[in-house]
């Protein structure tokens, strides 16, 4: 199951950092394009591409995403009550300058072609103290085989915080769309914003 939780900032209106921050861009290989499904069977098995990975962070904001994080689809087997499925995961290191109240993480999907295919979007409300924290249990489910085959690059950033003092406070856009369009130039403002995912045939 897809494991997003929100958050309602009733009453505030989120603003822009107040000065346009210099951003530190963090490129990894991914690794293999290969997607086991266990049983010796696996999506792209004579494949040797390998995913491209990408932190984008904004130096000075309250938190920072740290290198940049491995959210790839993967193929998690189910049990005798369940069917396996696919689904995007993957540990996300954060660097939290001050104590926040809620933190939000956005993930852009580009497929092979280099097309954005999605925006995933988690968001943890909860006391986070200053200091790097590590979010393990994050994960969206992905109904498309197609479509974690097909999975090639990421982008990772923290979208926006809420701080323990009660300020929201949004990253600038800038530098990732700037990133972005390193795959796709059809990038748009837009389309960096989440939508919310239907199961197929809705």
């Amino acid at each position: 199951m897809r494991k997003i939780t929100t958050a309602a900032f009733l009453g505030l209106l989120p603003v822009l950092a107040d000065a346009q921050p210099s951003e530190l861009v963090t490129r990894e290989s991914g690794g293999t394009m290969t997607v086991p499904l266990g049983f010796g069977i696996a999506l792209n098995k004579n494949s040797t591409l390998e995913r491209e990975r990408v932190g984008v962070r904004h130096s000075g904001f309250p938190a920072e995403i740290v290198g940049a994080p491995s959210i790839t689809c993967a193929y998690a087997s189910g049990d005798k009550y369940s069917r396996g499925e696919y689904v995007y995961r993957g540990p996300v290191d954060v660097l939290v300058r001050e104590p926040l109240a809620a933190i939000e993480v956005r993930v852009l999907l580009f497929d092979v072609w280099g097309e954005h295919a999605e925006t995933l979007r988690a968001v943890e409300v909860a006391d986070i103290p200053a200091g790097t924290s590590t979010f393990k249990d994050w994960g969206w489910r992905e109904w498309s085989e197609n479509e974690c085959s097909e999975q090639w690059a990421s982008i990772t950033y923290v979208a926006r915080v809420r701080t323990k003092d009660g300020r929201v406070i949004a990253a600038d856009p800038g530098p990732v769309l700037t990133e972005a369009r390193r795959f796709s130039r059809k990038m748009t403002a837009e389309a960096l914003e989440p939508k919310p995912l239907q199961p197929p045939g809705k």
